[in-house]
């Protein structure tokens, strides 16, 4: 029965479809943690001489890598927010009816359109790489000697 099943007109039209759009899916995916990555982690960098200051005028790195993450936070949650209420709406424009090479209007087996444990999911993948890409260059700034953050320029 499994050999017949896989061996099925449906899946067999299908299947190469949904790899190109998975593969689609993983490469915007990919981009997208890369881009996210570059410029939280040049931004934090950016704010070396900032964190040497903080550290000399006595703050604890904790307290540090706390107003870091809130600030990261803050400017990440606009941009999720808006990125998933514009999935939702453009979700919309998509086809409801029958598609040629499908013969069903569901992209995906078992996932509406408004599946909100997947727009979760990305925006909980989009915030541990925002976390990573903040804490990884304030840890490495929060080494640097408070002395040369504040002789620096």
């Amino acid at each position: 029965m499994q050999q017949i099943i896989y061996d099925s007109e449906s899946l067999t039209l299908r299947r190469p479809v949904v790899r190109l759009l998975g593969s689609f899916g993983l490469l915007a995916l990919i981009l997208t943690t890369l881009g996210l990555y570059a410029v939280l982690s040049y931004s934090v960098s950016e704010r070396t001489r900032e964190i040497g200051i903080r550290m000399a005028l006595g703050a604890r790195r904790r307290q540090v890598l706390r107003q870091i993450a809130l600030d990261t936070l803050r400017s990440v949650t606009p941009g999720a927010a808006a990125g998933m209420l514009a999935a939702y709406w453009l979700t919309a424009l998509l086809p409801s009816g029958h598609i040629g090479w499908s013969g069903s209007g569901v992209f995906l087996y078992g996932v509406s359109r408004a599946d909100i444990a997947t727009y979760l999911m990305v925006v909980a993948t989009l915030a541990g790489v925002s976390m990573f890409a903040t804490f990884v260059p304030a840890k490495r700034a929060m080494q640097v000697d408070p002395a040369t953050a504040l002789r620096h320029e």
